[in-house]
């Protein structure tokens, strides 16, 4: 239901925002990045201070490699393999792969026994009853999932706050009741196709998955944006059109390969975080065929199980990888329109508006805490 209705959404949105995104300059889209990096700092950890850390480690390491305007290497130290900057789908790689078997390897190994899954399906009443639910909770994710970086695990929690809040038996709700799961996970497929009109719309992705897609695009030579539905409409409704039946071959999927897949469960972890290990070699070399990126991989892999110890997300590092190259030329294009007047990306309405919305996007968690704090010395 919500992976349907986001594409739905999708389709109707997509073009009229890309047709209001062509009056988008230098200007706007640094603003746009600006937007989608406070987002993702601001929600991405409790501790909005090492998210934001986390986006400027990001751009920090979008600086390595050769200057796109003067063709001059930077921070490449003397290294040829550097001279490219760092491909983000490396530090992917030993961010998020690497860490988490760094982080499997210092856990005791417990040996669980695997239960049997059933394939049985909810009935037509069960369906017709949270039906409501779906919709309503669909609405939100599709909503949350157009904020880039807001993501699903945030869309979940209010559809399942907002579920409960409306349920005529909201006692039962952590007790297994149908609602209280129908409700989040509706919100969290529905996510995914919003963070598509944001991408296609404005090359900014709205979540992980939407950043993966926007790679794989750069790699081709497409870049989203408003001109794509003119350039590439065939490509961008071909999208559309995957978008729905992924949400059918998932169904269908996952009621046959659920039983074999929790049998993954059985292999023991050594065995396990070896053959990650040794598959997310294997994808660092496929890359480039340098034996460099391997030990790159290795190096962000310990850097990305030292920031899960400390509580630091990966996220905005990730988002920053993505979107930095966006940020600095749109910046320095903007500078050399404007003779080098930074009052440009105010004096330009929908850039100074964009910006208003990253500062308060950035500070709203901070405010929201000050207030709440606020509210319980005075109770």
């Amino acid at each position: 239901m919500g992976w349907f209705l986001s594409t739905i959404l999708l389709a109707l949105i997509a073009v009229p925002l890309a047709a209001f995104a062509l009056r988008f300059s230098a200007p706007e889209y640094f603003a746009v990045g600006v937007f989608g990096l406070s987002m993702v700092a601001s929600m991405a950890t409790k501790n909005i201070f090492k998210g934001a850390i986390s986006t400027l480690f990001g751009l920090l390491i979008v600086t390595i490699g050769t200057d796109p305007f003067s063709g001059l290497p930077r921070f490449a130290f003397g290294r040829f393999e550097l001279m490219d900057g760092i491909n983000f789908l490396i530090v992917m790689i030993g961010v998020f792969a690497i860490a988490e078997v760094l982080h499997q390897a210092q856990k005791p190994t417990v040996h669980e026994k695997v239960r049997r899954f059933s394939r049985a399906l909810p009935s037509w009443g069960e369906v017709r009853a949270l039906l409501p639910t779906m919709v309503r909770s669909s609405g939100i994710g599709m909503l949350v999932g157009t904020a880039p970086g807001a993501g699903g695990s945030i869309a979940a929690f209010i559809a399942y706050n907002e579920a409960k809040r409306f349920s005529k038996t909201p006692e039962e709700f952590g007790t297994g009741a149908l609602e209280g799961i129908a409700a989040p996970e509706a919100a969290n497929n529905a996510t995914e196709g919003g963070a598509m009109v944001p991408l296609l719309a404005l090359g900014v992705p709205g979540s992980g998955a939407a950043a993966v897609i926007l790679a794989a695009m750069v790699l081709y030579g497409l870049r989203p944006g408003p001109r794509i539905f003119t350039e590439e409409p065939v490509l961008v409704y071909s999208l559309f059109f995957g978008l729905a039946f992924g949400a059918v071959a998932l169904l269908i999927l996952g009621l046959l390969l659920t039983p074999y897949l929790a049998m993954l469960m059985r292999i023991p972890k050594p065995y396990l975080i070896t053959g990650v290990t040794g598959l997310s070699f294997m994808a660092a070399m496929a890359i480039t065929g340098l034996m460099f990126d391997v030990r790159l991989v290795l190096l962000f892999g310990i850097i990305g199980y030292i920031m899960r110890r400390f509580d630091f997300p990966p996220a905005p590092m990730i988002l920053a990888l993505v979107l930095g190259f966006m940020i600095e030329t749109s910046m320095r294009r903007a500078l050399i329109m404007s003779d080098g007047d930074w009052t440009i990306f105010v004096t330009r309405p929908i850039s100074a508006t964009i910006l208003l919305l990253a500062i308060l996007s950035f500070l709203y968690p901070i405010l929201r805490k000050a207030l709440s704090g606020m509210r319980q010395s005075g109770a």
